[in-house]
């Protein structure tokens, strides 16, 4: 691995923000290989030993990315003096190690909020130099008149401070109608005071009465409710941290450019402006990027449909991995059973997620697999005590939240048919191609049965069917995720249709829906007539 600035090295392990990083260089709090480090020295992540505070700087991780809607009346901090709620509580917890919020929002504002542990990153997007623009949607009482507008798009002097340049303008006016006084404003910052739009408002006579953030650069998802949480994607990503880095070089351009001249204007290679961002499940045309969002097909119904077979089927048809995501819920209570953790214990189980070694792998064309502590599942999964504990544990909202937000991340990062209760209404809701599979309760048990024999259990049909209604009426009571159908759902019924058929109409509507999907795999068949 090549050596980097130590900063950078200490920022991309989360040890602390990079200009925190160099202030620790500076206190003499930093050493390299039993050395004390100076500011600007140079290491290697993987070779040297970087300590801070005598303990090891572990190499560079895979990074989190995550996009908040923060809601009103929540703290943007890891904990509180006054004990009041904070972001982090909207956080599953496996994933708050090492997370930063980049620029807050006080505790009665809302909107979205990027956290992460790449301190990099988090730097490109808060940095002024970097020009990455916020969008606030702000109701001010009254209506400012057009002088004091002009002196917030100017800037105001603030702590002895000028603020930069800003981009207002008029949301909503007062409607006479609903006697309404108050007027919406939109402001565009690329700095991040604090409190600096409640400032800015105050400083001109018109408190703030609300206020949220609407957009980070060009990222913006206005189906994220409050208090949603998802990952950034990799095409995300990039977007912000280019659209930082290009505003940067911009900036230096204009300073750069001869008084009344006008900048060289930049464009991406070859002239071509930037592809829209396409929504989860929509194929991304021949040549793109292949860091793009991929296909995703949704396949969800109750327990013995059928919908293991038919995902695989459909997987191996156009070269995609394929994810049983009930398979995850399994590993946690086989984590719970081995910790002798009572299922009815919430908060022993939720408790669970913190260290919980649970991972996916997938091939295109293959079954993904779930790993539980580096080993497969396996046969042992399908006990039948297994399943109940898993129905158990999986109302609880905690853990659903956690392992959805992972299925999402395996889904858009590679593409996936993905099977279970909840992927098309609650994993990949936006992906249009959604198949609910049902069949009478005959055929349930009969598949049911089928899928007990291997791990050599037995049950009498009256069990099984007393087994399979409580887990029906679990997976539609629950208040996280619970099994819905909509209108948005091809309705198949597999009773009447053998596992080949069932997948053959499935592949049939994807490809053409999503123009004739070739497939990526050995195994692809030629698009359906």
């Amino acid at each position: 691995m090549s050596q980097d600035r130590l900063q950078r090295i200490l920022a991309r392990a989360g040890v602390a923000s990079r200009r925190a990083s160099e202030e620790l260089i500076r206190q003499g709090r930093v050493s390299v290989n039993g050395r004390v480090a100076t500011l600007g020295e140079r290491a290697d992540a993987e070779r040297d030993a970087i300590k801070v505070d005598g303990r090891r700087v572990k190499p560079t991780v895979p990074r989190r990315y995550l996009l908040l809607n923060k809601p009103r009346r929540y703290v943007t901090t890891r904990a509180d003096p006054e004990g009041r709620t904070t972001v982090y509580d909207l956080v599953p917890p496996g994933w708050r190690r090492g997370l930063v919020p980049v620029g807050r929002l006080d505790y009665d504002s809302e909107g979205l909020l990027v956290l992460t542990d790449d301190g990099d990153f988090a730097h490109r997007l808060s940095h002024p130099s970097f020009g990455c623009t916020k969008t606030y949607e702000v109701k001010v009482k009254g209506v400012p008149e057009r002088s004091a507008v002009e002196r917030l798009r100017q800037g105001v002097t603030l702590a002895g401070r000028r603020t930069a340049p800003a981009r207002v303008s008029l949301l909503r006016k007062p409607r006479p109608e609903r006697r309404e006084v108050n007027s919406w404003w939109t402001v565009e910052l690329v700095e991040g005071r604090t409190r600096q739009v409640r400032e800015m408002f105050r400083s001109v006579g018109h408190p703030v009465q609300r206020l949220r953030r609407v957009a980070i650069g060009g990222l913006s998802d206005p189906r994220l409710g409050p208090g949603g949480l998802r990952e950034l994607t990799l095409e995300e990503r990039r977007r912000l941290a280019g659209e930082g880095g290009a505003n940067r070089r911009r900036g230096r351009a204009r300073r750069a450019a001869p008084e009344g001249g006008t900048p060289r204007r930049t464009s991406s290679p070859g002239g071509r402006s930037e592809p829209r961002p396409r929504r989860v499940g929509e194929a991304s045309p021949a040549g793109h990027d292949p860091g793009a969002r991929a296909l995703v097909v949704a396949i969800d119904g109750p327990a013995g449909v059928g919908k293991s077979t038919v995902a695989r089927l459909v997987a191996e048809q156009l070269g995609l991995t394929c994810l049983e995501t009930g398979a995850m819920y399994r590993g946690v209570a086989l984590k719970a059973m081995e910790q002798g953790v009572d299922p009815g214990d919430r908060a022993a189980v939720e408790g669970l997620l913190a260290d919980l070694d649970l991972r996916l792998e997938g091939r295109p064309g293959q079954p993904a697999r779930v790993l539980l502590d580096g080993r497969p599942l396996g046969r042992r999964s399908r006990l039948p005590e297994v399943s109940d504990v898993t129905s158990r544990i999986a109302v609880y909202p905690q853990v659903r939240r956690e392992l959805v937000a992972r299925q999402r991340a395996f889904a858009e990062r590679q593409g996936a048919v993905l099977e279970g209760r909840d992927t098309g209404s609650r994993v990949v809701p936006e992906t249009p191609h959604k198949f609910f599979l049902t069949a009478p309760v005959e055929v349930r048990l009969e598949r049911r049965r089928g899928q007990l024999a291997p791990a050599g259990a037995e049950l009498s049909v009256a069990a099984m069917e007393k087994e399979l209604r409580r887990r029906d009426h679990r997976d539609t009571h629950r208040a996280e995720s619970p099994l819905v159908r909509d209108d948005s759902y091809f309705e198949l019924d597999t009773g009447a249709l053998d596992a080949e058929q069932v997948a053959a109409e499935i592949v049939r509507r994807v490809r053409s829906r999503a123009g004739g999907w070739p497939g990526s795999g050995p195994s692809a068949a030629p698009p359906a007539s």
